[in-house]
């Protein structure tokens, strides 16, 4: 998801933006779950994980620290739900991303 100015720039006069509050309460809301779930897996390794596959959790010096395609768009999520709760309104559309092209081929 695009930084909030810029999303408000663009659409500020159709609809309430999010703020750089919001984004650090989602980015906040994402580490706390991912400090969980990666607190459970280090406890309980008979169960069932909960850290999610591709997700990269790390714990460096007691500090959370999150990486990789998994991480951005669980936090983009949390992003987009705030922006669809603060407009109840609006339509909102998702468009996937196209298939990759190899010299003229599609994959």
């Amino acid at each position: 998801m695009a930084k909030p100015d810029y999303v408000n720039f663009l659409y500020g006069d159709q609809m309430a933006g999010l703020s750089q509050e919001d984004s650090a309460r989602a980015f906040q809301e994402y580490l706390t779950d991912a400090q969980k779930r990666l607190q459970h897996d280090r406890d309980s390794p008979d169960e069932p994980k909960q850290v999610r596959p591709g997700e990269q959790i790390t714990n460096e010096d007691g500090r959370i620290m999150v990486a990789g395609q998994v991480a951005v768009t669980s936090i983009n999520e949390k992003l987009l739900q705030l922006l669809m709760d603060k407009n109840p309104d609006a339509a909102f559309a998702l468009r996937t991303p196209q298939a990759r092209c190899d010299r003229g081929r599609r994959q």
